[in-house]
């Protein structure tokens, strides 16, 4: 349910995914998307909230680069959401 919430408050507002981030929201995204213990329906939630952060500003977008965003969402562990 929180990453719902989190979800619905970040897409469609820049100025939230930025004040988001600089909470530290990224840190624990990146913390529930490598636990192996997280269910895939919280996987799911955590990489539409990552994507939303991903269209927010050009310094949204480097941050989540300088993270590793990118790197982690790559990994294999998450094909199942391309079916």
């Amino acid at each position: 349910m929180f990453s719902r919430q989190v979800r619905n408050l970040v897409i469609g507002s820049n100025r939230n995914k930025t004040s988001m981030m600089a909470c530290g929201i990224v840190q624990k995204l990146l913390q529930v998307l490598t636990s192996v213990d997280t269910p895939a329906d919280i996987l799911v939630e955590c990489a539409v909230i990552m994507g939303s952060l991903a269209q927010g500003t050009d310094s949204n977008r480097t941050e989540l680069m300088e993270e590793g965003v990118m790197a982690i969402m790559m990994q294999g562990r998450f094909c199942f959401l391309l079916e």
